[in-house]
């Protein structure tokens, strides 16, 4: 773990799964795949990124394509991110919140919209 790009006024923190970048009171984080790595994962070849080779195409993959969907969604109505916060926020009140992710009430609000 370092720190580099002090003299462009960067902040970078290095870890072994991703780079924190700061820049003008933003954090950006990257997250890199390279399509060995992936294929290394499959054949469940031990390597440095502690998860399996299905965990790294839901965490490169499947999320982001989702999460892009999830955000054309919310551009097309206005009320979908509002839903979605009323949503957890009522989830989190039951006491329901460990029992289920952010994702999958994303993804359930996201299927009322839809239909």
């Amino acid at each position: 773990s370092g720190h580099y790009g002090r003299g462009m006024h960067i902040s970078a923190k290095v870890n072994i799964n991703y780079i924190d970048i700061a820049r003008n009171g933003f954090i950006f984080r990257l997250r890199f795949l390279v399509p060995k790595e992936e294929k290394l994962r499959a054949s469940n070849i031990s390597f440095w990124v502690p998860c399996s080779g299905a965990q790294l195409k839901v965490q490169t993959v499947t999320l982001p394509h989702v999460s892009s969907h999830l955000t054309s969604l919310s551009l097309k109505h206005s009320a979908y991110p509002l839903t979605v916060r009323f949503f957890k926020r009522w989830v989190a009140c039951h006491c329901l919140s460990n029992y289920s992710s952010d994702i999958f009430c994303e993804l359930l609000v996201s299927f009322i919209f839809r239909s």
